[in-house]
């Protein structure tokens, strides 16, 4: 019966996967579009390089599982051709999720129900069903995680040894995933298994020392700010990060860790304050209730998973990005996990207070149970309404942008020569489109953190001096560009100053897109 509910659960993520299995929204996260070039690279020529750069780098940023998967579905044809086949090794991430959070409920002690709750609440869930059609390595990453928790629970040496083995994978999807190593090393230590760590290591340690040696092997001698922006994930962070002002980066990535988290029942959608608000007490009651997880059997599988998530909350915390509700959701399933457990105590209390003998208590216990009752079924229509209408509405939006936008790429095939260099917000799926390879402009986010809008739109306007240096010759735009982390009046000011820059050529322009000659 719970095999077929489980099984009834996929479906919404299924329909809304096969609905959008051209997936308009490719390439928008910027990473998504690097995984897919470097996975083409891998299909057509064997060699794991950014294949939509001008120089065509190693890849030595993003390890290379992801990428690997996704090569399989350039078996099925070039872009677009393959992008279902794309659409459905993402989507399966949500099946495997699913059941593997599932299992770890049950291993966990939760009764038959609460497990098939807690698992709707995650695949109907409006951000599984968004990251689960796009090409981000979060969720694979998250199931890997999973199954070398399940493994190492109550492991033998032996499963010790597979459990390192797919952690090791963890860590070749996403490097946060090295968290794994001390937070099993720990665990085990603590239930006094030794021989089980020592296995579980042996396993794990060498895709980490593999991928190191690769990176040295095959490290980009530039040190300039796009190469490492696309090569050197911890070059780019130390150039990035600003020491003197830690704490504004810590204050801010806190701020989105907690938000990230409520998000997962509270969407993070346009939020108000109160709504803010809610969504971050609520991500707090569920830290509380993991405490409370975590306390029934400090040598459990919860502490555990606890362990790694402290450990990769940690490494967010300092991180040079803004944390959202992407980065947190390797951590969302226990979070909701703990969630569930402070609301079942809280209504413990409340069926407790209800059966008090001051009348009063009963009025303030059936007052707040009411209330809290309200604010869980807010929650609820907040959810599916995301998923039944901006979701839809999102990919609907892209996918007419995909159309606008077409005449120009035809044109750019027609009339740039092959060796045109094009400075874009998207440059993978640019390359994709019209064959001319490109780069990203990505300034310090030290301005996002200061909320310096003025100079974030200084620093894109600089984009044709940027250009010059590093050999681009166009600059392409479109008018939805820029607009995601600034307010309206700094994206105006970028897309007006473009026009009127006087290092810049207007050369072609079609309905909401242009195209700029950089003059040199």
């Amino acid at each position: 019966m719970h095999r077929l509910l489980l099984a009834l659960l996929l479906i919404p993520s299924a329909w809304f996967a096969f609905t959008w299995r051209h997936m308009p929204r490719a390439g928008e996260y910027h990473d998504d579009g690097i995984y897919y070039v470097t996975a083409q690279s891998l299909a057509t020529t064997g060699e794991y390089r950014i294949a939509s750069l001008p120089d065509q780098p190693k890849q030595t940023k993003y390890p290379p599982l992801w990428p690997a998967v996704l090569s399989l579905a350039w078996l099925a044809g070039g872009y677009p051709a393959n992008l279902p086949a794309v659409a459905l090794l993402c989507w399966l991430c949500v099946p495997a999720t699913l059941l593997l959070f599932h299992a770890f409920l049950r291993r966990e002690g939760f009764a038959p129900w609460p497990a098939l709750a807690l698992a709707a609440l995650w695949a109907l869930n409006p951000y599984v069903q968004l990251f689960g059609t796009t090409m981000l390595t979060e969720l694979p990453f998250l199931a890997l995680v999973l199954a070398a928790l399940l493994l190492l629970h109550d492991a033998t040496p032996q499963r010790a040894l597979a459990a390192g083995a797919v952690a090791g994978l963890a860590f070749l999807t996403r490097t946060a995933g090295i968290a794994l190593l001390p937070a099993a090393l720990g665990w085990l230590l603590l239930r006094r298994e030794r021989r089980q760590a020592l296995f579980f290591s042996a396993a794990m340690l060498p895709a980490i020392l593999g991928w190191a040696a690769w990176c040295a092997a095959n490290k980009n001698p530039a040190h300039d700010w796009l190469a490492l922006y696309y090569t050197n994930y911890l070059g780019f962070h130390l150039q990035n990060f600003v020491w003197s002002e830690t704490h504004l980066f810590l204050w801010k990535n806190l701020d989105g860790i907690v938000l990230g988290l409520g998000s997962y029942v509270l969407p993070n959608v346009g939020l108000s304050l109160p709504e803010k608000m809610l969504a971050q007490t609520l991500a707090i009651a569920g830290i509380i209730g993991l405490t409370r997880l975590v306390r029934r059997d400090p040598r459990g599988l919860a502490a555990l998973y606890a362990a790694f998530a402290l450990l990769a909350t940690l490494m967010l915390a300092v991180w040079h990005f803004p944390p959202n509700e992407r980065f947190m959701l390797p951590i969302a399933p226990l979070w909701l996990a703990g969630l569930w457990t402070e609301m079942a105590h809280l209504a413990a209390n409340v069926r407790s207070a209800l059966h008090h003998r001051d009348r009063s208590q009963r009025i303030v216990a059936a007052g707040f149970g009411a209330f809290v009752a309200a604010l869980l079924l807010f929650c609820g229509w907040k959810m599916a309404d995301a998923s039944r209408t901006l979701l839809p509405s999102t990919y609907a939006l892209e996918a007419q942008r995909l159309r606008d936008t077409q005449p120009m790429m035809d044109w750019i095939r027609a009339n740039l020569p092959r060796d045109a260099r094009l400075m874009s917000e998207k440059d993978p799926t640019l390359f994709l489109r019209t064959g001319l390879r490109g780069g990203k402009r990505f300034p310090p986010t030290a301005y996002w953190y200061r909320e310096d809008f003025h100079g974030l739109a200084q620093a894109f306007l600089d984009s044709p001096r940027f250009s010059r240096e590093h050999g681009f010759t166009h600059l392409y735009v479109d008018d939805w560009d820029y607009a995601r982390d600034l307010t309206p009046e700094a994206h105006r000011a970028i897309l007006d100053g473009f026009r009127r820059h006087p290092q810049l050529e207007l050369l072609h322009e079609s309905g909401r897109s242009r195209l700029y000659r950089v003059l040199q």
